[in-house]
């Protein structure tokens, strides 16, 4: 008699779920591509973020750049899931075809069942997908966290069902890829070394059961192949600990950047508003006295038309006499001492 973890009824539920996943992540892409055919989007600068709610105040830099860190993580986030999702759907696809067509692929080589696998994540991806597209905030710190939680739950889970021990070996190198993005999707460096660390061990566990029970591991990998295991995991626990530690320093890096640009920026209108209130024109330089903006206004002074744009040439062109270059050339040099 077949266990229920096996038996055919969990099987055709899975299968059914997987279909729904699959079916509501086609309506909500549609649904986006009609309206971003139908209605004029926004378009933003490449690589720049919205930073409603992060104000510029200076004495709260290191508060706004963790606010605007989280509002680059959703980003990122969100990214990784419009690109990926479409992936994730045909192969969940090609996995219920195959299934399809060979009902008993589970007994071959002692091949776990399409729902006590790997399988069951793939479908959970294209569900918080659709998640991502129905909530335009998702997926905030929480969100992220469960979804850490359920990944590192599942993978325990299944490393417990392996039926051999050339199985948790040979499946190591994707289920590193899926450790590796849960850490990115989370962001919580104590979070990761937690759930990776239990996962090791667990993983460390069955291997030992294996390798004293399974005569066949050790003909496969030899018998110092249980040390080498250990030192596996141990290696990637690292790996991990050190991507995410990266990966967060970076993000918040690349926003205190963000904010000192603005600030900056900021500062720049403030100035130019105050020159305009005094001046009739102004104009910004670069290092080689070329104007940086278009100048529309320099234009309309010199009678060359106020749609004509003169970013990227000379300034010292637009001078009367040599006279006037000399006194602008050494007034700045004057300022560089």
């Amino acid at each position: 008699m077949e266990s229920f973890s096996d038996s055919r009824v969990l099987t055709w539920c899975f299968i059914v779920l997987s279909y729904a996943a699959l079916a509501w992540y086609g309506v909500l892409l549609c649904r986006e591509l009609h309206e971003r055919c139908t209605k004029p989007s926004r378009k933003q600068p490449a690589g720049s973020l919205s930073t409603d709610g992060v104000q510029q105040d200076s004495s709260k830099m290191s508060e706004q750049a963790r606010t605007l860190k989280e509002v680059m993580h959703v980003h990122y986030v969100r990214s990784m899931g419009k690109f990926g999702a479409p992936v994730v759907a045909m192969v969940v696809l090609a996995l219920l075809c195959l299934k399809h067509v060979d009902w008993d692929i589970e007994q071959h080589d002692k091949a776990l069942s399409l729902h006590v696998g790997h399988a069951p994540l793939l479908v959970f991806v294209i569900i918080c997908q659709c998640c991502f597209m129905i909530c335009s905030t998702a997926p905030g710190k929480a969100f992220r966290t469960g979804m850490n939680v359920i990944f590192f739950i599942k993978f325990t889970a299944t490393s417990l069902s392996y039926k051999n021990g050339q199985q948790l070996v040979f499946d190591m190198t994707y289920i590193f890829l899926g450790r590796s993005l849960t850490t990115f999707i989370s962001g919580n460096v104590v979070l990761t070394l937690a759930s990776s660390t239990i996962y090791a061990v667990v993983t460390c566990w069955k291997f030992t059961q294996f390798y004293v029970e399974d005569e066949s591991v050790r003909a496969s990998f030899g018998d110092d192949c249980l040390q080498w295991f250990y030192l596996q995991q141990l290696l990637l626990l690292a790996l991990q600990f050190v991507l995410c530690r990266a990966f967060e320093s970076q993000l918040l890096t690349n926003a205190t950047r963000s904010l000192e640009v603005q600030a900056n920026q900021s500062f720049l209108r403030a100035v130019n508003l105050l020159l305009s209130s005094t001046y009739t024109v102004v104009v910004r330089l670069d290092k080689g006295l070329k104007l940086v903006d278009e100048s529309c206004e320099l234009a309309a002074f010199l009678m060359q038309g106020s749609d004509r744009t003169l970013q990227g040439t000379q300034f010292q062109d637009y001078l009367f006499t040599d006279e006037d270059r000399r006194v602008l050339e050494g007034h700045l040099e004057q300022q560089q001492t």
